[in-house]
């Protein structure tokens, strides 16, 4: 939005510490705004900002502002990552310098069938490498994700299996959420599909059309 980069460019200049400064964004498809706000404040500042973007991602690259210094001190991005190379840089700058956040939606991002982060399996195996990354390469970067790690596996197969789940690949599904449940024994939702996935076809369905009906 017009006033994205004026604003973070102001908060660069009052707060001259951070090396970072995110905005809020929505997300729109072609039906319209889905999710008005990513909730950063909460999800993303409250506690070890580096730990919580490695957890939860939502720091959307166009929402991004980094001092060029910064890159001087955490390198560039790594290249070799098909996916996740975003999150690997973040999480990167968060373990070393501070981050601010404009809590406004200042960028809107599209969801297209074609994104790349829908190709599951690219997915698994970026995020996988990531993780990798993250716990060995880089300083003092281990440390700190190091106890979120098993949560992030988990929600990870959460992702397979729902995906699966959605087009009713419910042994796939099953799998996935048996995968996530050994990596972190509690993540509810791990849980809570597995026993949706051993339900008859028939049953899944109705449930499913509740669901939609009842957020429509």
């Amino acid at each position: 939005l017009p006033a994205k980069l004026e604003k973070q460019v102001d908060m660069m200049d009052r707060y001259p510490e951070l090396g970072m400064v995110i905005t809020e964004n929505l997300s729109f498809n072609e039906r319209g705004i889905f999710k008005q706000s990513m909730g950063k404040k909460k999800r993303l500042m409250e506690g070890d900002i580096a730990k919580n973007i490695f957890l939860h991602s939502w720091v959307v690259t166009p929402t991004v502002m980094v001092k060029r210094e910064v890159f001087d001190r955490v390198g560039l991005f790594e290249e070799q990552l098909q996916l996740a190379e975003d999150d690997n840089m973040w999480v990167r700058i968060a373990a070393n310098f501070k981050v601010g956040l404009l809590d406004e939606v200042l960028v809107k991002v599209r969801d297209h069938p074609s994104r790349t982060i829908l190709d599951r399996e690219k997915m698994f195996e970026s995020v996988r490498a990531n993780i990798e990354l993250l716990s060995h390469k880089y300083t003092g970067v281990g440390e700190r994700i190091q106890k979120a790690i098993p949560l992030k596996y988990s929600r990870l197969y959460f992702q397979m299996g729902y995906f699966n789940f959605e087009n009713q690949n419910y042994v796939e599904a099953r799998t996935a959420f048996r995968q996530g449940i050994r990596s972190y024994g509690w993540y509810w939702k791990n849980y809570a599909y597995l026993l949706l996935s051993c339900l008859p076809k028939r049953l899944v369905k109705k449930l499913k059309n509740v669901k939609r009906y009842a957020l429509v």
